[in-house]
């Protein structure tokens, strides 16, 4: 029953990780990003590219040192790696196919 406890408190902050590096890398690079590739649309796609690769780096991170650790742990662990490996994949999905629609 304790180890259910313990993942229900891993959620929150790990998807509120994910969520603040994907805003502060869109709010700090995206003006940069515009102007390296000189769109001038309202919604910017080429802005969505760098923090797209930056969440996608820290998805591999995470899902890196889950794999580490899942040996202390294999109950909790092997499910949070399993999803985040899945959201690295999307994302650097994502990631490329916007990266080939824009070059």
């Amino acid at each position: 029953m304790a180890e259910k406890g313990r993942e229900m408190k891993l959620k929150p902050y790990i998807a509120l990780v994910v969520f603040f590096t994907f805003i502060a890398s869109r709010n700090v690079l995206a003006d940069e990003a515009a102007h390296m590739y000189k769109q001038d649309s309202r919604f910017n796609f080429a802005g969505l590219l760098v923090p797209l690769g930056v969440a996608t780096l820290f998805c591999i991170v995470v899902t890196l040192v889950l794999g580490l650790f899942i040996r202390k742990n294999r109950n909790i662990l092997l499910p949070w790696h399993k999803r985040m490996a899945f959201l690295t994949l999307l994302l650097a999905i994502l990631h490329g196919a916007l990266a080939l629609i824009l070059f």
